[in-house]
C-alpha cells in the first residue's frame, strides 16, 4: 500500500508553524551528557533554523517565550508548534495559554519520529557537518567535547545560507535579506592571532602583542566581520574583529617567494645561453633537481 509522505496542511507562510526538539551529546565511556542541551528550531515554510543551547531542558520555556515574542513584533506570528509531549514541551504550552499567546501544540505521537521529520533530518544533517568540521580542524576527543557546542552553532548558520542555483537561501527567504558575516566567510578552526588589550601594565618590546586562536563561530548581534575565535592557551572564546589571519599571511609569502624564485631561474637562464653546450647541460639538470626537491 503507498503512503503519501507529503503534508496535507504545509506552512507557506514565514514563521506560521515551527518544528521543536532537542538532543545532547553523550560520551561514548560513560553514557554521560557531554555540555549543554542542543534545541533546535526550523520554520516549515522556509527552512530557517536557529539553534539554541541549554544548561537544562526546562530552560527551553523562557527561551522561547522570548522568542516567538520576537518574532511577532517582526510581524511573524507563530499559529502552531509541533513537538514531542515531553515534559518541557507541557511547560512550555502551559506558559504559552497563561501568556495568552493563542498557539496551538501539535503534539506528535510516541515512538513516531517521522511525524515531526523536518527537525529530525535537520539534526542529523547538522550532526555530520559538525563532526567533519571538527575533523578538519584537527581537532582532538578532548576539543571535540568542549566546542561541540560551537561548531553545531556555525553549521546551522552555514546552513540556513545555503540554496541550490537561482534560487533563494532559508535566511532569505525569512528575513528578506541576507546575513552580513555572509561577506566575511571563514573556514572553521582557521588559525589567526587576535590583538590583545594593552592593559594597565607596560609590556615588555619583547612581548608578544596578540594571542593565537582558533576561529569557531561568527559573533551575534555584531557586524559581520566579528568573529568567536578560541584561545588555545586559555581555551575560552573570544570575541574580536582585529584578527590577522596566518592561512592568508603563508600564503602571500609562498607566493613571494615563488615570483622570486621564476625571476632567478629565467635571469640564470638567460645568461647560460651564452655559455657552453657542457655548461647548459649542467644547469638543467641542476635546475630538474630542484623541481624535484619541490
Amino acid at each position: 500500500m503507498a503512503i503519501n509522505k507529503e503534508a496535507k496542511n504545509k506552512s507557506t507562510i514565514a514563521g506560521e508553524r515551527l518544528m521543536i526538539d532537542i538532543s545532547s551529546v553523550k560520551s561514548e565511556e560513560e553514557m554521560k551528557r557531554v555540555g549543554k542541551f542542543w534545541l533546535l528550531v526550523v520554520d516549515e515554510a522556509t527552512d530557517m533554523k536557529w539553534s539554541f543551547f541549554l544548561r537544562s531542558k526546562g530552560a527551553q520555556v523562557p527561551l522561547l517565550v522570548g522568542f516567538l515574542k520576537e518574532l511577532k513584533e517582526q510581524n511573524k506570528a507563530t499559529k502552531f508548534i509541533r513537538c514531542d509531549n515531553a515534559g518541557e514541551n507541557l511547560s512550555l504550552k502551559k506558559k504559552m495559554d497563561e501568556e495568552g499567546m493563542n498557539i496551538k501544540f501539535e503534539f506528535t505521537a510516541r515512538e513516531t519520529p517521522q511525524q515531526n521529520g523536518k527537525v529530525e533530518r535537520a539534526f542529523a544533517t547538522l550532526y555530520g557537518r559538525m563532526r567533519a568540521m571538527l575533523t578538519s580542524a584537527g581537532c582532538d576527543k578532548e576539543m571535540k567535547r568542549l566546542i561541540w557546542t560551537e561548531a553545531a552553532a556555525t553549521a546551522t548558520k552555514l546552513d540556513n545560507i545555503m540554496c541550490l542555483k537561482g534560487e533563494k537561501s532559508a535566511y532569505n527567504k525569512f528575513y528578506n535579506d541576507d546575513p552580513q558575516f555572509q561577506k566575511y566567510l571563514k573556514a572553521f578552526g582557521e588559525i589567526g592571532i587576535v590583538t590583545t588589550k594593552p592593559g594597565p601594565k607596560i609590556k615588555s618590546k619583547l612581548e608578544d602583542r596578540g594571542t593565537k586562536c582558533m576561529f569557531v563561530g561568527y559573533a551575534a548581534n555584531h557586524a559581520g566581520n566579528v568573529y568567536r575565535m578560541l584561545d588555545l592557551k586559555t581555551k575560552r572564546v573570544l570575541i574580536s574583529r582585529d584578527v590577522t589571519w596566518l592561512n592568508s599571511f603563508e600564503k602571500r609569502e609562498k607566493n613571494k617567494t615563488t615570483t622570486m624564485m621564476t625571476r632567478m631561474m629565467k635571469h640564470r637562464k638567460k645568461r647560460i645561453l651564452k655559455c657552453p653546450i657542457t655548461t647548459r647541460l649542467k644547469f638543467k639538470k641542476k635546475m630538474t633537481k630542484i623541481k624535484n626537491q619541490d
